[in-house]
């Protein structure tokens, strides 16, 4: 009986133990199969990290170069100094002036003694030959305010004067900045077109680089414009020539005998008109006159005819 137990207890602990390294053997092939399916996994998710991140490339770039620019944009506004600011300076002055031709030829002097140089200038004369014009000129901005000074201290009547300056500096380093990210993109575009391996892609990469460089020369020619006004200050003149009255003073100046002969020539003159006037008068009109003496001397002879009778 005991031997029974025995063997039974045996094999009861032996198909235990089998049963026991059956499902060690079983997990292990779990844990391996979940770890393979976590490699693929990962590796599938790196490479779809891969793909998006080389069609999103461009996009980044585009916001990278937008974030330099900013930040250099705001780098150059703070490091600017006040002397190195871009201000537009305009000036319109209303003249009177004595002489027309005079003002007009020292404002050119002064104007070419500055370094400047004539926008426009135009005249035009009303009655008793007075002149009216408009003059503009450029001047270097350093310069401005002392050409300003010599004009009012000129010889020269000024009835209205007004001057302004506006501060460009802020587009100038954001249209500093644009161009900058623009010649970086051009850049980038030009590597992409010599990488290109197909037509169409070579085709649109040369449609953006088109739009990029006509940006860049629409940049370009913005700083160019915003250089030049505020290298040159305008300054714009609206000139009227006065009516001038002369007192006469030539018969106080003149001696007693040019006096005299001044005097005897208007009477001569006098009598020369008169008699000219007469003389216009009867010979002019003769032929009324004779047309009444014969009328008359008819009328006179019948009249005295009856008379007698």
């Amino acid at each position: 009986m005991m031997r029974k137990w025995l063997l039974f207890f045996v094999v009861s602990c032996f198909i235990g133990i089998t049963a026991c390294s059956n499902a060690d053997s079983n997990k292990a092939d779990e844990s391996t199969s979940e770890d393979r399916a976590a490699a693929e996994n990962e590796q599938s998710g790196f490479q779809e990290s891969n793909s998006s991140n080389s069609n999103s490339q461009a996009l980044n770039n585009n916001q990278m170069e937008e974030e330099a620019a900013s930040d250099t944009e705001s780098s150059n506004t703070e490091e600017m100094n006040v002397s190195d600011r871009k201000i537009v300076y305009n000036a319109s002055l209303q003249l009177e002036t004595e002489s027309y031709s005079d003002t007009v030829s020292f404002i050119e002097e002064q104007t070419n003694q500055s370094n400047g140089y004539i926008v426009s200038s135009n005249s035009t004369s009303h009655e008793e030959d007075q002149k009216r014009g408009s003059m503009t000129v450029r001047v270097p901005s350093n310069k401005f305010q002392p050409f300003l000074q010599v004009i009012e201290d000129g010889d020269i009547r000024v009835v209205n004067q007004s001057t302004s300056g506006e501060d460009v500096t802020e587009e100038y380093v954001d249209l500093e900045s644009r161009l900058e990210a623009k010649k970086v993109v051009e850049e980038r575009l030009l590597a992409f077109m010599e990488e290109a391996d197909d037509t169409e892609n070579l085709l649109n990469i040369s449609s953006d680089l088109a739009d990029v460089q006509e940006e860049i020369e629409q940049l370009t020619g913005k700083l160019n414009y915003l250089d030049n006004q505020a290298s040159y200050a305008t300054v714009t003149f609206s000139i009227t020539e006065k009516n001038i009255e002369v007192t006469n003073v030539q018969d106080e100046s003149l001696s007693t005998w040019e006096r005299t002969k001044e005097q005897f020539t208007k009477s001569i003159n006098a009598l020369l008109s008169g008699a000219s006037g007469i003389f216009i008068f009867f010979v002019g009109n003769a032929p009324i006159f004779l047309l009444i003496i014969f009328v008359g001397g008819l009328a006179y002879w019948i009249i005295r005819r009856r008379l007698k009778k």
